[in-house]
């Protein structure tokens, strides 16, 4: 057979064609299999992470912190996107950790061995499955029958991830976090870590305030001893004292006030009006903890800062009821409540009232229609009370961190403001103020009277209103 020029160049070019065909194929199964099998989920200290890394994206590194949100920044070179996301918190490894007094410098040194032994972990594991994926596809697409092309198809696979991992950590800069983007509820990241710098150098001073407050509490009702619910209490027949809550805001120092009112006071339950937590998180359930062991009945109905996460939480501690369109009693007072819309999301949601959809409080009217009358009502959000004040002679809702008592129609609507002064930022808010409210109801005659409770961290002055309800 006599080949032309043409002939021969023809199938030069076809080679050089398959050539590049084989490289692509090798690079595309490479980085396939890096993208689906690649995530590797190492221990920091109690923190469970889950490192992935992106072969074809933007060299930025993105921390997801769910449900805050994330970090992103700039950190490196090459088309490498690192993914780091906080699956797990081992919380009684970090009290652990606490309790024990171990210094952060002992942490990071820690952290820095145990990370020299995961990445060496972490890239071995790429690059193999650099080779195996390129093998596989290459296999797939070209059937290679001689083996030094399978041969150099692993090889050139792990090569091709080893280079950009390579490529990555030679470039990679940890001080690119020095000037971070934020998305999502991290956003307020910045205020937070200022909160927490204070915090941290100013535990005594925490501790101090608490120590203030508790004390504060015992002297005021001490001296409250002598006074009665009502001016003649066997008029009334037998009053229940229920404490309203609402809006703690994951503040241990909301949680201490809640105790403490529960045990000078001797009520005879607790109603929480929603958004225990800030974020929602499994984590921030830890500073309530102390919500265990009151021992009286707890009702809880669940606020827009609220997860799915809380309100397991609160269903699974003693004495404790979650409502969601249902109804319990406590002392023969029947209590009905329905939990914010957002309370169901795994992100807390936003603030504004707006977004509760009128279908869904037609559904709860519906509800209502079909129970009997209760005598207490309880929802978080404020606009929400109002609609549905026709419905019981008393609404207890939250969410504003505003106290209030007032009147709506035929019924009264009390918000006990924030017990927990609007969270961990009410530690050294100016304007932070823990409120409550004992409310006095007799089964037989409806709401008697309420005790408006008001404790300002900065003048360090508590105040107890006493309003008259119903005829009284």
């Amino acid at each position: 057979m006599v080949w032309d020029g043409n002939s021969i160049r023809n199938s030069r070019n076809l080679k050089y064609l398959r050539a590049f065909g084989v490289v692509a194929t090798i690079v595309a199964g490479a980085v396939l299999f890096v993208y689906l099998f690649g995530a590797m989920v190492v221990d920091i200290e109690g923190l469970a992470v889950r490192v992935t890394v992106v072969p074809v994206g933007q060299g930025e590194t993105v921390v997801e912190l769910p449900p805050f949100g994330c970090i992103s920044a700039d950190t490196h070179s090459g088309p490498v996107l690192v993914k780091l996301r906080l699956e797990k918190v081992e919380t009684d490894v970090i009290t652990k950790a606490l309790a024990t007094g171990t210094s952060h410098q002992d942490i990071i040194e820690d952290v820095q061995i145990r990370a020299q032994v995961w990445l060496k972990t972490f890239v071995v594991r790429q690059m193999a499955l650099g080779a195996l994926g390129a093998l596989v596809l290459v296999v797939l697409v070209w059937r290679p029958r001689r083996w030094p092309v399978l041969l150099g198809t692993v090889l050139t696979g792990a090569l091709v991830v080893g280079l950009a991992l390579v490529g990555t950590v030679m470039t990679y800069d940890v001080e690119a976090f020095r000037e971070p983007q934020y998305e999502g509820a991290i956003a307020m990241a910045p205020d937070a870590v200022r909160i927490a710098d204070r915090s941290l150098t100013n535990l005594s001073e925490i501790k101090g305030q608490a120590d203030l407050v508790v004390s504060s509490i015992k002297s005021l009702f001490t001296s409250m001893e002598s006074i009665t619910v009502l001016s003649n209490p066997q008029q009334q027949g037998e009053v229940r004292k229920i404490l309203l809550i609402s809006d703690l805001h994951s503040n241990p120092l909301g949680v201490q006030l809640t105790r403490t009112i529960a045990q000078k006071f001797n009520v005879d339950g607790i109603i929480n009006a929603g958004d225990l937590t800030d974020f929602g998180s499994p984590l921030e359930t830890r500073f309530v903890e102390e919500m265990r062991g009151l021992g009286v009945r707890q009702i809880f109905v669940a606020g827009n800062h609220d997860t799915p996460e809380v309100t397991k939480f609160m269903a699974g501690m003693p004495q404790t009821v979650v409502l969601d369109r249902q109804g319990t009693e406590v002392g023969g007072i029947r209590v009905v409540g329905a939990a914010d819309s957002l309370s169901f999301s795994p992100d807390p949601g936003a603030d504004g009232e707006e977004v509760i959809a009128e279908d869904q409080i037609q559904a709860i009217e519906h509800w209502l229609q079909e129970q009997e009358r209760p005598d207490i009502l309880v929802v978080h959000r404020p606009n929400l009370a109002r609609r549905l004040a026709a419905y019981a002679s008393l609404v207890v809702t939250g969410h504003t961190h505003q106290q209030s008592l007032t009147e709506y129609g035929e019924a009264i609507i009390i918000n006990p403001g924030s017990t927990g002064a609007a969270g961990i930022r009410g530690l050294y808010s100016e304007d932070a103020v823990y409120s409550a409210v004992i409310l006095h109801y007799s089964p037989d005659i409806g709401p008697v009277a309420a005790d408006l409770i008001k404790y300002d961290p900065v003048s360090k002055q508590f105040s107890l209103e006493r309003r008259l309800l119903g005829n009284q």
